[in-house]
């Protein structure tokens, strides 16, 4: 029996990638797995059994605590999940993210050399020497190196790296309404769909919504940080511009039909945004709803004609949008979307083939 163990430095509600490897090594004979996540939010009441094992944060939480607190629970985890690796001496690894990778890497490179997989899903700390020193050790000596957008290798270490995509390879169960249908509506909707932050994009978009009736502004999904967005909203009283609160998994694809064009436009200053890949890129594609992005971050690249890039800093109204949008032509945006959907599941195939080799290998 080959047994695995996943390390994870969040909670598990906020790792939708976690599936994607539990769904292959539930394929594989003869293999079982144990999860290792981080109890960053308690309130969460996560699955905590012989094959899920929390690793506690100790204090406030991750949205309350200050910098001392942080260093403090970063140094407890590292010793806390090298003593479970010594006693559970699992045969192989997966560690998610980059921060679990860094904390551990003496102990990954030196026990589990060629026996793990790293899994980079966001641009960290690497603009620091020692941070990318140790990071580049991790990459230097795993099976496999795994990112989700390939606009991450303008930061990382020079390796090989596979693409895994953010999408779940799901289909839509109801009939997608045309783009030309759309494009008849009146308000033209606008949505911000997911955990809501970005204040300063939001409340630009906001006010610019508020002097054009030819568009709405709705947000589905929780603040993420602080309450200006809500505040800001209700002050208005615009009802072209609404808060919708949270939705169920399953209603996304309904929120996704009311939509004529979806929000990722999230500046492009900082690394964090600039190189990564967000869901919408793909539930867009999928659902039909062409993408509003920042200029010069790589879903803007990778959108090319049918991504809107909205300079929210530089602009006084929204013509440019209208215009694009109603000159959008359907057939050329479906082949481009299919594509992009097509590609992903093709990529993804491969990656887990690779997976399932890495962990095969004696």
């Amino acid at each position: 029996m080959k047994r695995i163990g996943i390390v994870f430095f969040q909670n598990i509600r906020y790792a939708p990638f976690l599936k994607f490897y539990t769904d292959i090594i539930e394929q594989l004979d003869d293999t079982e797995y144990d999860v290792l996540y981080y109890n960053r939010d308690r309130a969460l009441n996560e699955l905590c059994d012989n094959h899920h094992i929390s690793i506690p944060w100790l204090g406030k939480g991750t949205n309350a605590a200050n910098k001392i607190e942080k260093a403090f629970n970063f140094v407890i985890y590292k010793y806390y999940v090298q003593r479970l690796l010594k006693r559970k001496k699992y045969d192989f690894l997966i560690v998610l993210m980059t921060t679990p990778g860094v904390l551990l890497e003496r102990y990954l490179t030196k026990c589990y050399k060629g026996k793990y997989i790293f899994d980079i899903r966001d641009y960290t700390q690497e603009h620091l020497k020692g941070f990318f020193a140790a990071e580049t050790r991790v990459v230097q000596n795993s099976a496999l190196n795994v990112i989700s957008s390939q606009g991450f290798k303008r930061f990382l270490p020079a390796s090989d790296y596979l693409t895994c995509h953010n999408y779940n390879g799901g289909q839509p169960t109801e009939q997608i309404e045309s783009l030309e249908n759309k494009k008849r509506r009146r308000p033209i909707q606008i949505s911000y769909i997911g955990s809501i932050s970005y204040e300063e994009q939001c409340l630009a978009l906001i006010r610019l919504v508020e002097d054009d009736e030819r568009f709405s502004f709705f947000f589905y999904g929780n603040e993420n940080t602080s309450h200006q967005i809500s505040e800001y909203v209700e002050q208005v009283g615009n009802p072209r511009i609404k808060m919708m609160g949270p939705f169920l998994p399953e209603e996304k694809e309904r929120i996704y039909g009311e939509s004529n064009l979806v929000f990722n436009c999230y500046g492009n200053q900082q690394a964090l945004v600039k190189y990564a890949i967000s869901n919408k890129h793909y539930d867009g594609a999928l659902y039909h709803v062409p993408v509003i992005v920042s200029p010069g971050t790589i879903m803007d690249e990778l959108s090319g004609d049918y991504g809107y890039p909205l300079d929210l800093g530089h602009i006084d109204n929204l013509n440019g949008l209208y215009n694009w949008y109603m000159d959008l032509d359907e057939k050329n945006y479906e082949e481009y979307a299919g594509k992009l959907i097509s590609d992903a599941i093709s990529e993804n195939e491969a990656v887990k083939k690779a997976i399932v080799d890495a962990i095969n290998i004696k």
